[in-house]
This record gives C-alpha cells, structure tokens and sequence, in this order.
C-alpha cells in the first residue's frame, strides 16, 4: 500500500520494466508532484492508500504544465561521493523550488553538510518544458559547494534525441508484448517482502 512509480524502457524486443520506486526524494517522484494542483487532497489520497480504500473518491488534479529536475550532488558520484563540505543555497532566488536530500545540518554553525549522496533537487515548473529547464538550470547553478549537476537534463536537445531514438526502435519492429518485470535491489530501499 501506498506510492509505487515505474521506470520503463521501450526496446525492439518490446517494453521492459527497469525498475519500481516508492522514495519522494527522486527526480520522477519530484517532476510529478510538483504538477500537483495545490489545492488537491495529496494527504487525504495518502490516508486513502494506507487504510486500503480506492482512490477513485479522492480527487488528484494536476496541472497541465511542464517540469524539469535537477539534482545537484557530490563531486564523484555515486561511486566516490565527496562528503563533510558545506553546501551555501545562499544564491538561490526561488528556494521553494530546492528540495533538500542527503544534507545534515552542523548544530553549532547551521550550514548544510552534505553526506555523500544526492544533495539538493531543483526542480522548474512552467508552461513548456524549455522554460522548466531554464528555471531548475539557474537555480541548481547557483547552490554552491563540492557539487555538479547534469547540465543536459530537460533540454530540447536531449529530449529529441530520446524521442528519435524511441521513434527509431518502434520503426524496426517493437512490438507490444507483455511487460516483463525484474526488481532491482536498492542500498537504501525495502527488502520488497511479499504481502500476503
């Protein structure tokens, strides 16, 4: 019970899923409730799913506008994260738009430490999918510490390159067949244990 997002990918032998998430902290799970309309019941969905009830009587508009996120994280991720720096969000001039991840606050001075893994999520909302990505770019450029970023995420050019490559796939014969699952373990997700 509860959030569960997929990641497929379309291949010439047909559709696959990659892999199946429940964490709020990713990027899919952030495009997509950033599309939330505000004044939805997100909590009343929430009580809805953990008491076992459908959510056909609970009413989640979203927005009909683009999103793009980017994650700011440690020089050598995810293999070799730095850890212990400060990051500074000090440059940030839409901090609504920064969601916090792997960070700890110092007690004595306040700054942020980052622990080794994804550190601030950005994420643009607007009216096409250029100006999202222009907003998450300006502001993920402008957290500061021991930090990089994907510069192409959102971008026109990335994006038509996928959707050609997708494009080209279907033309040599994907077919639709039945998904086939395979679960792929996570250092810091559930053991996934069967419900009876």
């Amino acid at each position: 019970r509860g959030v569960l997002y997929g990641g497929y990918m379309l291949t010439a032998r047909g559709t696959y899923l990659i892999e199946y998430n429940a964490r709020f902290g990713d990027p899919e799970c952030l495009n997509v409730l950033s599309l939330l309309d505000p004044a939805a019941d997100f909590l009343g969905a929430c009580e809805a799913a953990a008491a076992g009830k459908g959510l056909a009587q609970v009413s989640l508009p979203f927005r009909r506008l683009a999103s793009c996120c980017k994650y700011a994280v440690p020089e050598g991720y995810p293999n070799r994260s730095e850890k212990g720096f400060v990051v500074d969000l000090s440059g940030l001039q839409r901090p609504h738009l920064a969601y916090l991840g792997a960070v700890d606050a110092d007690p004595k001075s306040g700054s942020l430490i980052a622990t080794g893994s994804r550190t601030v999520g950005v994420v643009g909302v607007a009216e096409t999918l250029e100006e999202a990505e222009a907003l998450a770019e300006a502001e993920v450029t402008a957290i500061t510490g021991k930090l990089f970023h994907r510069r192409g995420v959102g971008t026109a050019a990335l994006v038509n390159s996928r959707v050609a490559q997708m494009l080209s796939i279907q033309a040599r014969g994907a077919r639709e067949q039945p998904i086939s699952i395979a679960v792929l373990g996570s250092t810091r997700g559930s053991s996934l244990p069967l419900l009876p």
